[in-house]
């Protein structure tokens, strides 16, 4: 069986272009679940607290740089809240019951932005 060079010269070309395209490694752009910047927070989730937690209910003010803490709160482990992560002010923040963020009070939970060892998703 004879090929024409022209028809070898482009199948050669196929063959390096896919090997070529397979051997590359994939960057992925996955943005982890807990980065406050994920789409994912844009919205407070349900959660079920796996441990204590200390709650600090600040008041708002304007500019917000005279905030001041009004309470702290202790929820128990097993207590179900809707959760949410802001990259603005504080890392977490409670928005159900009586928890619930608004224009007079912030309710920020006590913990790290990249701790979240202390919940899991869901109400279990």
């Amino acid at each position: 069986m004879t090929f024409k060079k022209g028809f070898q010269l482009n199948l050669i070309t196929f063959l390096l272009a896919v090997s070529f395209i397979t051997a590359t490694p994939s960057v992925s752009h996955a943005m982890n679940i807990y980065n406050p910047a994920n789409p994912f927070w844009n919205q407070s989730h349900w959660v079920t607290l796996k441990q204590n937690i200390e709650v600090f209910k600040i008041r708002n003010t304007n500019p917000m740089t005279n905030r001041y803490k009004v309470g702290t709160y202790t929820l128990k482990k097993g207590t179900h809240v809707k959760l949410f992560h802001s990259a603005v002010n504080f890392a977490w923040g409670l928005d159900s019951g009586k928890f619930n963020t608004n224009r007079t009070y912030t309710f920020a939970v006590n913990k790290s932005e990249n701790n979240h060892a202390w919940f899991k998703f869901g109400i279990h």
